[in-house]
This record gives C-alpha cells, structure tokens and sequence, in this order.
C-alpha cells in the first residue's frame, strides 16, 4: 500500500475546529456572544493573528457574526442557515415582515416572561446605544445597535428555536433597515418607539409587551387598520394563553 505525506494540520485548522465544537456542543449559543479575543488566546494557547484567522473564516462561513463595539456572536449553529438566509433575502419584503412580526411578538411575551435581569441589562444597553445613534444619526451603529436590540429581546425568551430563526433574518433586516434608513429625510432615522417594550418586559407585562412590539412593527411597517385590530386582538389572546 502507497503511503501518503503526512500533511499537519494548520493550528488556524484546528483553531476552527475548536470554535465550531463549542458551537454544535450547545456551549455556545445561537445568540450569545463568545469569548473575546484576549480569553480565545489565553483558552486555546494560540497567537492572536491564528484566533483572529478562525473567527474570520466562520464569519465567513455564517456561524459567527461580528458586531462594531459589542463583540463576536453566534449566528448559526446549522448548514441550513445559509440557504434560509438567502432565501428570505430574495423574498417579498412584506411577507418576510410578515413572519418577523410573528416571531418578534412572540418573543416580546416570553421575554416578559422569562427575562433575567442579565438579560433585562442587556436589552436596555443595545437600547441606549440605538437611541445615541439616531441622535447622531450614525447610520452604521444605529443598525447594529438596532439589530442588537431585538436579538437581545427575542434571546431573553430562552426558546432556543426561536433565537435561531430570528437570527437567520438578521442579514434580511439589515438589508431592509439600511434601505429605511437611506429612505429617511436628511438629518434623521427611522426611530421608532422602542421604550414601551422595554417598559413592559421590565415590569414583566405579556400583555403589554405583545402590544408594545405589534406598535412599533405597525409603525415601521404600516398596513390596513382593519389588519391591525384583528392582529391587536391576536397578540392580547397569545398574551393570555402563553404559560
């Protein structure tokens, strides 16, 4: 039998490997954000250019997600991610809008629900940095921070399949919102009402919380009033019946 050379691994080869198992593990979270680059070197006993190589090839590769001035995250934990995502990428606007405020209602009453106060620190955090940069009217940060913002609230329903299907429209929300935002009279954002959920996942009000995410999604995306008080109406009964 012919023997074949033995070909080492690269150590950003098996850096990869390592980051990829604590994903598929369920150690890390779709969601959640992952140890910074300092801990990665320290854990791993790599360089830092290796630990910097890896994240950047999952980047690439959908199941990890940069964020300016928040820190690395996990996006996906499947292959199927990809091909979701560019699907709703090439979907109708409004029937993705459709399901986002499906998934995002839903998550404002188990947020209420189950949030921590972690969680709740977080939520509010991601809410103050989008309200600096609307004032700013720094578009890059404001979708960021815009995109981190509902990440958090839908992550504190702790529903980990819902976490993943919010987080394969990320790309899809982005898209849309740098186009609101470009749509925008000069000098100002789509800033719409983002407290009120706030308020009710913090005093942990269902009902309040359903109502305050159908508002602002009405807001952004405005539809046939009928539409809305049959929707009203939904997310109040959704509240009631939620365990």
């Amino acid at each position: 039998m012919a023997l074949r050379p033995h070909r080492p691994v690269s150590l950003v080869a098996e850096t990869i490997d390592a980051l990829q198992r604590e994903v598929t593990s369920g150690n890390w979270a779709v969601g959640a954000r992952i140890p910074t680059e300092t801990e990665l070197v320290e854990q791993l006993g790599v360089g830092r250019g290796t630990v910097r190589e890896a994240v950047r090839a999952l980047t690439y590769s959908g199941m990890l997600e940069v964020r300016r001035g928040y820190g690395t995250f996990v996006r996906s934990d499947t292959e199927t991610s990809d091909a979701l995502q560019r699907r709703l990428l090439q979907s109708d606007h409004h029937e993705v809008f459709e399901v986002r405020r499906a998934l995002e209602v839903e998550g404002a009453i188990l947020a209420a629900q189950r949030r921590t106060d972690d969680d709740l620190t977080v939520i509010e955090e991601a809410l103050r940095r989008r309200t600096a940069a609307a004032r700013k009217v720094d578009i890059e940060e404001f979708i960021a921070a815009d995109i981190a913002f509902h990440q958090a609230v839908v992550r504190a329903s702790h529903n980990r399949v819902l976490t993943q299907l919010y987080s394969d429209f990320e790309p899809k929300l982005s898209a849309d919102l740098k186009r609101q935002c470009a749509a925008s009279p000069e000098g100002t954002l789509p800033d719409v009402d983002h407290h009120s959920i706030v308020e009710a996942i913090r005093a942990r009000d269902t009902e309040r919380a359903a109502q305050a995410a159908l508002r602002y999604l009405t807001e952004a995306e405005p539809s046939d009033p009928e539409e809305t008080g049959v929707r009203e109406r939904v997310a109040r009964l959704r509240s009631e019946r939620t365990p």
